[in-house]
């Protein structure tokens, strides 16, 4: 088997989700994978999806809009895959989030903060957050157990999260 590139775009809703799940259980079969990487594949895929969905705003007021007052939403996400022989997997999540360019700044800043949150996420526990009532890098927590690496890009025209098998 060769080098196997696999992509799809899916909005960020419910049926975007149910896509996802498609998704990569065609490529799975396409590329005949073992069925504990495709559990890997579908439980980082969607958690990863349900976090660009949720939190791809800034800020988590009604509003969704940044403390400088322009909204920033993300509407759609490029899901690729990419199999290689002997090379780790890749699986890897582009979205741009909508919103006047100045939110750059802040993108940027938040992408800053999860390269190091990832970089610990194996030595701190999951912490709950009263004020928001959720528990906050649970989820990050999983993803890197289940994987063998974790890395976040940040570009002007879209961000990138690539997740290593």
């Amino acid at each position: 088997m060769g080098r196997r590139f696999f992509s799809a775009e899916f909005s960020t809703d419910a049926g975007g989700l149910a896509g996802l799940d498609s998704f990569i259980r065609c490529c799975a079969s396409k590329a005949s994978l073992p069925d504990s990487l495709v559990s890997s594949l579908l439980i980082t895929a969607i958690e990863c999806f349900e976090n660009i969905s949720e939190h791809s705003f800034s800020g988590i007021d009604a509003g969704n809009t940044v403390s400088e007052g322009f909204p920033l939403r993300c509407f759609s996400v490029t899901v690729l895959l990419t199999i290689a022989p002997g090379k780790p997997f890749c699986l890897a999540f582009c979205y741009r989030p909508e919103g006047k360019a100045g939110a750059f700044r802040f993108r940027k800043k938040n992408m800053e903060n999860l390269r190091k949150i990832t970089a610990k996420a194996g030595e701190a526990p999951p912490v709950y957050d009263e004020k928001t009532r959720r528990w906050r890098n649970l989820g990050l927590k999983l993803c890197k157990n289940l994987t063998k690496g974790i890395e976040y890009r940040c570009g002007l025209f879209r961000n990138k999260i690539s997740f290593y098998f």
